[in-house]
């Protein structure tokens, strides 16, 4: 005799010792144990099988579900991505959002099957389960490794296809809501940043994880520190991460987090000697407390900035982030990290009117141009004062080579 899908839920749940409402609404756990309803939506199926801590296979064996077919548009996604992968993943997002708006479920397993069958095409070769969709975990670290290596556009295109299959009430959803902020942060998003970090605050507020707040307020700090059009986000942010006091004592990681917010807002607001003193404090938590080393370089675009501004000239400034530029270089720190660091080099070498300035402005333009990160662009061009190209001439390479002349490193 074969299990119903009510059954099998039923028998699973007391398996794990869990209540009815453990699972969702006890009202609508109770009628599908009983028979009485079956949920058609992925996302239902999807967030129990979360819950149940199982495939989500496990769950639709027993559902006599309609099999999958593959529209026209469907199959032009899939025949893009045999020569270009990225508008393949793009018509997958955009599908996938259609369907989900007219909940047209057929439709959503149609976009997620055709994901998985693009994902044989990708870096890393993507997980698929037996259910022939992407598995989530494993997707998540790969779309990370991706981030990490400055794939930033293919992971957040990424990890957005993969919202039908995590939902709100997944362990998953807080890492895929957070890396998503990650990464429109580094495509210089911020409206997408800001909104994913509103999903992931919202993720640990339901899982009463409030070192999950202050992990978003970093990002949201990070994302506002320079937009004027965020100044309250900002200060929220900057609120949250400088009341943090886990068992009564400051997280060093925090504190420091909440000092660089602190310092580069003095320095915007022009209190060169607030900002001077505050990164004088961050220097010395660096030397005293190894936890807070993986934010020098961050640490030390706001210290070269300080310097410029205090002493007016951009030249001691311009010395001091190339050598950061050039150690996190040695270190191997991914480019994400580094962004706001080169671009203050090109700001302070366009400033001091070194030879190299025009030079290193085309170099950085072009390499954000190359990633998509158009937000970026627009971001470099607000702090140099230079109007944005219409279009870049080439996509260069990060030199790594060791500073020569004025200790410069090539963004």
């Amino acid at each position: 005799m074969v299990e119903s899908f009510g059954q099998r839920l039923h028998r699973l749940r007391l398996e794990r010792g869990m209540r009815l409402r453990d699972l969702g609404k006890s009202n609508t756990i109770a009628q599908y144990e009983a028979g009485l309803r079956t949920p058609r939506q992925p996302a239902i199926i999807f967030r129990l099988a979360c819950v149940l801590n199982v495939s989500p296979d496990v769950l639709l064996e027993p559902l006599d579900l309609p099999p999958i077919q593959l529209t026209a548009p469907m199959r032009a996604a899939l025949a893009l991505a045999q020569t270009d992968v990225e508008p393949a993943l793009q018509r997958v997002i955009d599908g996938q959002k259609a369907a989900m708006r007219r909940a047209a479920t057929g439709e959503v397993w149609g976009w997620s099957y055709t994901l998985s069958r693009i994902a044989c095409r990708l870096p890393g070769r993507l997980a698929v389960g037996h259910d022939g969709r992407l598995d989530p975990e494993q997707t998540l670290a790969i779309a990370a490794h991706w981030f990490n290596t400055d794939r930033w556009a293919l992971a957040a295109m990424l990890l957005e296809s993969l919202q039908p299959l995590v939902p709100p009430a997944s362990p998953f959803f807080g890492r895929l809501a957070h890396n998503t902020a990650l990464a429109y942060m580094a495509l210089g998003s911020a409206d997408a940043a800001l909104w994913w970090c509103d999903q992931s605050a919202a993720w640990g507020a339901a899982q009463s994880d409030a070192w999950w707040q202050v992990l978003v307020a970093g990002i949201v700090a990070g994302v506002t520190c320079d937009l004027p059009a965020y100044a309250d986000r900002f200060a929220a942010a900057l609120h949250l991460l400088e009341t943090w006091r886990p068992h009564g004592t400051p997280d060093p990681l925090v504190a420091t987090w909440a000092e660089t917010a602190r310092a580069t807002a003095a320095l915007t607001a022009g209190d060169g000697r607030t900002a001077a003193a505050l990164v004088e404090r961050l220097i010395q938590r660096l030397d005293a407390c190894p936890a807070v080393q993986p934010e020098l370089t961050t640490i030390r675009d706001v210290q070269a900035r300080v310097v410029a501004a205090v002493t007016g000239s951009p030249s001691e400034g311009l010395a001091l982030v190339d050598q950061a530029l050039y150690q996190a270089g040695q270190r191997g720190d991914p480019g994400y990290a580094l962004i706001p660091a080169w671009i203050t080099s090109v700001e302070l070498a366009l400033s001091a009117a070194v030879p190299d300035g025009e030079e290193r402005w085309m170099h950085l333009e072009g390499y954000f141009a190359g990633l998509g990160a158009t937000g970026q662009v627009d971001r470099l061009a607000r702090r140099t004062g230079r109007q944005r190209p219409r279009s870049s001439p080439f996509v260069p390479q990060i030199p790594t080579h060791p500073p020569t002349t004025h200790k410069e490193v090539m963004p």
